[in-house]
C-alpha cells in the first residue's frame, strides 16, 4: 500500500457520517504534587493543582472519530448531576453532536478521576483512581428510545460503531438489535467491548485485544500459531466478516473471511506515554476509513499507524489525519 492510496482515504473521511452507541464517561485527570507523607496515616500527601477534563469510553471513540474529520452522532445515557454538565460541554467544546444522548435521574454519570502526581519538572504519573458509575442495565424505557433513536439515525449514516465498557448501556436487547438495524441498512457495524465477546454476532469487524480473547476462549495466547487458532475460532463462533486483535507493543493480527490471518507489527519507534484510549482510537479510524470505502487491510494499517501515535500522548488522546500521514511518511 503506498502513500497516495492513504491520502485517497483520509481526505474522504470528512464526508462521513457516524453514529457510535455506548457508555458515556467523563474522565478528569487530577493534577498536582506529591510533597511528602502525612502523619495522620503512611499516605503521601497530594497538593491539588488543577483538572483537565475529556470525553471517556464511547465519548472518547466519538471524539477520536471527531477529530479525524468525520461527522459523529453520540447515543448513550448520563445522570442529572454535575458529570453530565461537564461531559455535555466537553462534547459541545468539541462540536459532537449530543442529541442522541439520553438522561436518567436515577443513575450518575459514570465519572473516572485520575489523581496524577508530577511538576513541571517531572512527568506526571497515575497515583489512584476514584470511579463514580453505576453498572446497572439502563431501564427498558430508556433502551425503547435509544431504539427508536437507532431506527430513525442509522438509515443517514455510514457506519455504525457499539462500544460496551458494562455500564448498563449496551444491554443484551440492545446490542444484537443495533447489529440488526445497521446490517438491515447496510451499513459498516464495528464494535469493541469490554464484556462478552460472544455475544457480538454477525458484526463487520470487532476490535479485542489478545486479553480479552483469551478470556473469551479461556485459553492462554503466547505464540503466533495460538493467536490463529484463537482468531479462526472466534471469528466462526461470532460469524464476523472480520476480527481485529490488538496486540500492544506486538502489533495487530487481522483475520478475513477469505484470506490468510496478516500480522501487522506495532509502529511505535518512540517511548510510550500512556495506552490509555489507544483501543478507541484505533476503532474510531478504523471505521472512518471503512466507512470510505478502504478495504478492512487498508483500514486496518491506518489504525495500526493512528495507535502508534496515540500511545506517546497521555491520556485518552486524538489523532489528526495530518499525524497519521507524517507517521505514514516517516516510517516509509
Amino acid at each position: 500500500m503506498t502513500k497516495e492510496i492513504y491520502e485517497e482515504i483520509i481526505s474522504q473521511f470528512g464526508g462521513k457520517k457516524i453514529l457510535a452507541i455506548g457508555d458515556l464517561y467523563l474522565d478528569e485527570y487530577m493534577l498536582g504534587e506529591v510533597v511528602g507523607i502525612s502523619e495522620e496515616a503512611p499516605i503521601p500527601v497530594f497538593v491539588y493543582g488543577e483538572s483537565i477534563f475529556t470525553p471517556g469510553a464511547m465519548a472518547n471513540v466519538a471524539n477520536n472519530v471527531k477529530a479525524l474529520g468525520a461527522e459523529v452522532i453520540l447515543v448513550g445515557v448520563i445522570g442529572s448531576d454535575y458529570g453530565a454538565e461537564q461531559l455535555t460541554q466537553e462534547l459541545k467544546n468539541r462540536n459532537i453532536s449530543t442529541h442522541g444522548i439520553f438522561e436518567d435521574k436515577e443513575r450518575p454519570t459514570t465519572h473516572k478521576i485520575k489523581v496524577m502526581a508530577g511538576s513541571s519538572q517531572r512527568a506526571y504519573q497515575h497515583v489512584y483512581r476514584i470511579d463514580k458509575e453505576s453498572r446497572q442495565d439502563i431501564s427498558r424505557e430508556l433502551e425503547q428510545q435509544i431504539m427508536a433513536f437507532l431506527d430513525e439515525t442509522i438509515p443517514e449514516m455510514d457506519a455504525v460503531i457499539i462500544s460496551d465498557y458494562r455500564n448498563g448501556v449496551i444491554t443484551p436487547e440492545l446490542l444484537p438489535y443495533a447489529i440488526k438495524i445497521g446490517r438491515k441498512h447496510g451499513k459498516i457495524v464495528t464494535a469493541d467491548s469490554r464484556g462478552n465477546l460472544l455475544d457480538y454476532k454477525n458484526v463487520t469487524i470487532i476490535t479485542p485485544n489478545v486479553t480479552e480473547v483469551e478470556s473469551t476462549l479461556n485459553a492462554e495466547i503466547k505464540t503466533d500459531d495460538a493467536i490463529i487458532v484463537a482468531g479462526k475460532a472466534l471469528q466462526e463462533r461470532l460469524n464476523a466478516d472480520n476480527i481485529l486483535i490488538t496486540c500492544g507493543k506486538d502489533g495487530m493480527w487481522l483475520f478475513e473471511r477469505e484470506s490468510s490471518p496478516i500480522h501487522m507489527p506495532a509502529v511505535t519507534r518512540e517511548e510510550v506515554a500512556d495506552v490509555t484510549g489507544a483501543g478507541d482510537t484505533v476503532l474510531a479510524t478504523l471505521t472512518v476509513a471503512m466507512a470510505t470505502g478502504a478495504t478492512t487491510r487498508e483500514a486496518t494499517a491506518l489504525s495500526n499507524y493512528a495507535a502508534g501515535i496515540s500511545v506517546r500522548k497521555l491520556g485518552a488522546a486524538t489523532v489528526s489525519p495530518d499525524e497519521i500521514l507524517s507517521a505514514i511518511e516517516q516510517t516509509g
